[in-house]
């Protein structure tokens, strides 16, 4: 059976869960520049629907990102935001796959939603190549807003310094997270499954589980998250949709031939000059009707050649049988 992330309902109006004080896994006084976020999502298209990956003192997050708002923030030391970026909103009500890379050395901003890129505008700031700096403290919030009588719902939260820039255009990259069919990707007891190590934030209901169970931090950065003002619940089968998965056939490096119809009933020749090891576009002659027993389809003119080989075939929608084939070949003149 293949694995299935299960959401958990954030049941508040304000704030989710989440946790301050400490560095929470990641570098506690050291510059980073590669980030990598995922998770996953069912808003219900409030404005103000959240979802943060943050660090920092006094509770400042160095990343925001908020799906329903199509909103991205990146702070530089916590004090002042290096990049202010929108993109398109994730419509209401469709389960959602956030899968987010950063490089703030080379201001690279990689934004995927369902396995399809997303542009992200907006202006950085401050001098280039500017790294995170999470000092000593930190905060991690998750967080939304009731809309249309429904709360937000995440699951599988995963989030990390990654060693080097992880380019997301790379499809092998994105499969780590995400299947082609847009179906989710086991990360893991601790979620070293993608890279190779435990990231900082790691955060998920595994399979059997309970809603509360989102509230532990599976990451290196441990703990328990705190809801702020109800625990989260499961969230109800069907309050999402899951979005169409893309068509089966890929036509990668596919050679066709086009045979043209000139009957009902066509027997095709054609030949190859390597000693069959390619062959060029078949000629197509009618065989006849049912009945038409006198109908004798010869090639002529054919060419010149040294070690031909010829190839005959036929599709037809009845009982056929080659009762004899034969070539006149004449020598060349030199």
């Amino acid at each position: 059976m293949a694995y299935d992330v299960i959401l958990s309902q954030i049941n508040t109006n304000v704030y989710g869960f989440g946790r301050g004080g400490g560095a929470m896994g990641f570098p506690p006084s050291a510059n980073f520049n590669a980030v990598v976020y995922s998770h996953w999502v069912c808003g219900p298209g409030s404005t103000t629907n959240s979802s943060y990956c943050g660090i920092g003192p006094a509770f400042i997050p160095f990343l925001v990102l908020q799906p329903a708002d199509g909103t991205l923030k990146l702070s530089n030391k916590l004090v002042t935001n290096f990049f202010d970026g929108t993109f398109a909103p994730i419509a209401a009500g469709v389960r959602a796959h956030i899968l987010l890379s950063v490089d703030t050395q080379t201001r690279t901003i990689q934004l995927y939603v369902n396995d399809k890129t997303v542009t992200v505008t907006g202006t950085w700031t401050g001098a280039p190549g500017s790294n995170w700096f999470t000092f000593n403290g930190g905060s991690w919030d998750v967080s939304g807003v009731i809309a249309s009588g429904r709360y937000p719902g995440v699951g599988d939260i995963w989030c990390a310094n990654t060693p080097s820039f992880v380019d997301l255009s790379v499809a092998a990259n994105r499969r780590l997270f995400i299947t082609r069919d847009l179906g989710p990707v086991y990360l893991g007891a601790n979620g070293s499954a993608p890279f190779g190590f435990q990231p900082p934030i790691y955060s998920t209901v595994q399979s059997g589980g309970v809603a509360i169970d989102i509230l532990t931090n599976l990451g290196t950065g441990g703990g328990s998250f705190t809801a702020y003002q109800s625990p989260p619940t499961l969230q109800a089968p069907g309050t999402c949709t899951l979005p169409p998965p893309p068509p089966k056939l890929a036509m990668d490096d596919v050679n066709c031939t086009t045979i043209p119809e000139l009957s009902q009933n066509t027997v095709f020749l054609d030949w190859s000059d390597d000693r069959g090891h390619s062959f060029g576009n078949p000629v197509g002659q009618p065989m006849g009707d049912a009945g038409e027993y006198l109908t004798s389809l010869q090639w002529q003119r054919l060419g010149m050649a040294r070690d031909r080989v010829f190839r005959i075939f036929w599709s037809v929608p009845t009982n056929t049988a080659l009762q004899g084939a034969w070539i006149d070949a004449s020598p060349a003149q030199s």
